[in-house]
């Protein structure tokens, strides 16, 4: 009789663990836990085999905010570098919005504090919230002609998981 019992305990006890184990891991699916200033993913250069990598950003923040807690996920897309196990890139940091005003436009841009060398830490955000890569100087023409391939785009609201990478 005393086996049984120490048996159901062991049981129940397994079944509790499981089930925080499982909600633990569904809590990621769900909304965010604050406010979120916006997500963005795309393709951006590796800059040195050649291939692409997946980037995913998430800005912390209220809709007005002028700062706040960035999340960025880099997944490489090299097929070898997968095959090899290499992993992708998590960057937690905070981030400033500053606005720019140049040749009678204005427009603002987001800096990625204690980005990595390898990513691109400062971002002019065009009029539809798509973020493209600040490339030097001062004219959001021509920065935004020149990195529109490595634009971020914005992920809307209503995405599922939204404001999670």
């Amino acid at each position: 009789m005393r086996n049984g019992a120490v048996l159901s305990v062991t049981r129940r006890e397994t079944s509790l663990l499981g089930a925080c184990i499982l909600a633990a891991g569904l809590s990621g699916c769900v909304g965010p836990t604050g406010p979120v200033y916006g997500q963005w993913c795309g393709y951006q250069p590796d800059g040195v085999s050649g291939f692409e990598r997946n980037v995913q950003l998430v800005l912390d923040g209220k809709p007005n905010a002028r700062g706040g807690i960035y999340h960025l996920r880099v997944t490489q897309m090299n097929p070898m570098a997968q095959l090899e196990g290499a992993p992708g890139g998590y960057v937690d940091n905070r981030w400033v919005l500053s606005t720019v005003t140049a040749h009678g436009r204005t427009w603002k841009r987001i800096h990625l504090l204690g980005m990595p060398a390898t990513q691109y830490a400062t971002y002019d955000m065009l009029p539809d919230r798509t973020l493209v890569p600040h490339m030097g100087g001062e004219s959001l023409d021509a920065s935004a002609q020149a990195a529109m391939a490595y634009r971020l785009s914005v992920r809307p609201r209503d995405s599922y998981a939204y404001g999670r990478i």
